[in-house]
This record gives C-alpha cells, sequence and structure tokens, in this order.
C-alpha cells in the first residue's frame, strides 16, 4: 500500500517522463490511498489538457474506482495548518502530506509516499516517509 499525491497520479493518465516508473509501482502494488482533494485536483488537471472534458471523464472515472479516499477532514485540516506553517508548503501540498499521516495509522511512516513535487517530497521525507520514485 502506498500514498499517491496527485502530481504521480497525472502520468498515469497522461504520456510524460515519469509514466513509465509510475506505471511499474501502481502495478507492483494497485493498493492507491489518496487525500480527499486529489479528484478535485485530478480533475483540474484533467479538463487542462483535454480540450473536450466528456473524454477525460472515462479516465477519471477509471482511476476512481482503483483508490481508497482519506477523508478525515477535521484531523486532516488542522494537521495540514500546521505541516504549511512547519514545511512553507501550498495549501493543498499541506493536506496531501496531512492525508498521508491520517494514512498511517500505526505511525511507523513504512507507507511509501509517492510524489513528484520536490517540495512535497522533501516535507514528506522530514515527517520520516519513505518516498518514490
Amino acid at each position: 500500500m502506498k500514498f499517491w499525491d496527485s502530481s504521480a497520479l497525472v502520468p498515469l493518465l497522461f504520456d510524460e517522463e515519469t509514466t513509465r516508473t509510475l506505471v511499474s509501482l501502481v502495478t507492483a502494488d494497485p493498493m492507491v490511498l489518496v487525500s480527499f482533494v486529489t479528484p478535485v485536483e485530478l480533475a483540474s488537471a484533467i479538463t487542462r489538457r483535454v480540450r473536450d472534458t466528456r473524454e477525460a471523464r472515462p479516465i477519471f472515472d477509471a482511476l476512481e474506482n482503483g483508490w481508497t479516499v482519506i477523508d478525515d477532514y477535521e484531523r486532516i485540516l488542522r494537521r495540514a495548518r500546521s505541516l504549511a506553517v512547519r514545511y512553507g508548503l501550498r495549501s493543498g501540498d499541506a493536506i496531501q502530506l496531512s492525508s498521508a499521516i491520517e494514512a498511517d495509522t500505526d505511525g511507523t511512516r513504512a507507507m511509501p509516499f509517492i510524489c513528484l513535487d520536490q517540495e512535497l517530497l522533501a516535507a514528506a521525507r522530514a515527517e520520516g516517509f519513505p518516498t518514490l520514485p
């Protein structure tokens, strides 16, 4: 099981430099955990790339059917405020990291955090998560 930031899911939808690596990761372990903000972030990313949003809907639906959403909003948002200040993260990134912490129910930080954003990766490492790719 791995936590996937939105930045790492986009290359699963569109051919990018990191697509092959990320497809390998999701194929090896299809248990995808995401934040409650991920559907909104991906909808935005898809519609910015696809002219006809009707084309994007089946892509998004297929991906959405394969993930588990972390959604304890109050706890996630409370912690996200602290993370935003501690690491200087953008709001969405703070929510993503806070969601991963919430998903880490045993507190071991053994679950990999998959992300392509370098600032968010650094914060995840500082919080004790192994990071990929």
